[in-house]
């Protein structure tokens, strides 16, 4: 059964009487503009609140039931008439789609949100596309999922999990989407003890499932005690960016403290806040230049957090809980399984190039300014298209696209301050993501100064990519934009 109904503004929440935690539903809705149209279906099937329930609520001596309540949610108050008619453009007018779970605990489930219907939003997030059908149609919703937690089949480290595997199992054909029981199982047949009703997943749990649905994870655990792993204590931050920026959803565990009380919690980090450049940031001189990392320059990151809302912003190691210390703790990166070369050790390559008498930052010419470098992940693919688009002839074009790639490369983009504010790189170096920590500078395929562009084929070592790099090529610009297809900007009043 199909009803229309509509809210002229957030009080009228009210009188959905379906739903139990409208303080919840209250969260999710303030995000976006009235007035608007909710399309509701009752009993409607969802697959992977069935899977919960024949797993674990059917054996239940209380009665739950095992249907949903699904809502298309709308811009504006749209006719019944016009809902239905074929020729009505609807697709623009979607916010988003929730699916209401029968349940006391975790009624929120299935989600997906359309980020550029948020209200008053600026951040740069990682999404994809998801189809469903309602009303005889189908549609396309932009988005990454969510759904909250039970707090006994799924608790917030499970569907952190859930997230990352729809998402993944959507986007990428070598991976496939997670059903609720799947995930369970996987933790049960590497666990001592029962597993249900949950008390929560730790870090290698979690990264065991996600091997299992074969992702390559690294670990990233801040903490030996009290005492932090990474020296500097900013290095943590810098790596957990690192990521972020290369669009990849990471498994972040927050440590939540109050006088003597510690709880653990878990979300997704899918993305950043906004970019504010900070000329006093920590620097590290190289030569003559006073280098700048713009994993620095951001300061909130967006997150699905089961608690929240979707695209919940939280400034980094301040989490809106009623505790007196909020710190991230560990992150777990999913990878590709041939990608070798992780943050930490492509990190310590890029520095050690940038200070290399020979492939270094005194290759630059006539610069007097501050350096700002940006270090992320990227596809092959993704690298040559951006390349592509941003140099400007057809030579340099066809250089960029015939030089060998493996699927993916770590990038550290090399800009000046000015340069950086207006989006532009002078320069950049490209490392093997397939390499091994021991490979070191031989891991490099190719490095760019302004004009001088050195590269080097996979058979060939650092002595070509120097004989390269010696000469400058009139082909190339002084600058050129910077890369931009691992985050969507969201952009909305």
């Amino acid at each position: 059964m199909i009803k229309v109904l509509y809210l002229d503004n957030i009080e009228d929440i009210a009188k959905l009487d379906f739903i139990q935690d409208k303080n919840r539903i209250k969260e999710i809705f303030n995000q976006f503009k009235f007035p608007m149209t909710l399309v509701v279906e009752f009993n409607y099937q969802d697959r992977d609140y069935k899977d919960i329930y024949y797993h674990y609520y059917a054996s239940k001596h209380k009665y739950y039931f095992k249907d949903t309540i699904r809502i298309l949610l709308l811009e504006n108050k749209i006719s019944m008439e016009s809902i239905y008619d074929d020729n009505f453009k609807i697709d623009d007018k979607i916010i988003g789609l929730i699916t209401i779970r029968p349940l006391k605990v975790g009624e929120i489930g299935k989600t997906f949100i359309n980020p550029y219907k948020i209200k008053n939003s600026n951040f740069f997030i990682r999404t994809t596309n998801f189809q469903f059908g309602m009303i005889g149609r189908k549609f396309y919703i932009e988005s990454f999922p969510f759904s909250s937690q039970d707090g006994e089949y799924m608790t917030c480290a499970q569907t952190s999990l859930w997230n990352i595997l729809q998402y993944y199992g959507t986007r990428y054909k070598e991976y496939k989407v997670a059903l609720p029981h799947e995930i369970v199982e996987i933790v049960d047949k590497n666990h001592f003890a029962r597993v249900l009703p949950s008390s929560g997943l730790n870090y290698t749990q979690s990264s065991a499932v996600l091997k299992k649905f074969g992702f390559s994870s690294q670990i990233y655990y801040r903490f030996n005690g009290d005492t932090c792993i990474y020296n500097p204590d900013n290095q943590f931050k810098r790596l957990f960016h690192y990521y972020v920026e290369s669009g990849i959803p990471l498994m972040t565990g927050i440590k939540l403290k109050s006088n003597e009380k510690e709880n653990g919690h878990a979300a997704v980090c899918i993305g950043h806040g906004k970019i504010e450049i900070k000329e006093d940031a920590e620097s590290t001189f190289i030569g003559r230049y006073s280098v700048l990392n713009s994993a620095d320059f951001v300061q909130e990151y967006i997150y699905m957090d089961d608690n929240k809302y979707p695209y919940y912003k939280a400034e980094y190691d301040k989490f809106d809980y009623p505790y007196n210390e909020t710190k991230i703790k560990y992150f777990i990166a999913p990878l590709y399984k041939r990608i070798l070369l992780d943050a930490f050790e492509a990190e310590k390559i890029f520095y050690e190039l940038l200070k290399n008498k020979y492939f270094g930052l005194n290759n630059l010419e006539n610069i007097d300014d501050k350096i700002v470098i940006s270090i992320f992940l990227s596809t092959a693919r993704n690298y040559k298209a951006s390349r592509f688009e941003s140099v400007d002839n057809s030579v340099a074009k066809r250089l960029y696209i015939n030089i060998p790639l493996p699927k993916f490369v770590w990038v550290c983009e090399i800009s000046t301050l000015n340069e950086y504010k207006n989006n532009k790189i002078i320069g950049e170096i490209v490392l093997d993501a397939t390499a091994s920590k021991y490979d070191k500078l031989e891991s490099t395929i190719l490095i760019r100064y302004q004009q001088k562009f050195g590269f080097k084929l996979n058979n060939e070592t650092m002595l070509n990519l120097k004989e390269r790099l010696i000469n400058k090529r009139g082909i190339f610009s002084q600058s050129y934009s910077m890369f931009d297809k691992n985050l969507k900007e969201i952009k909305n009043v």
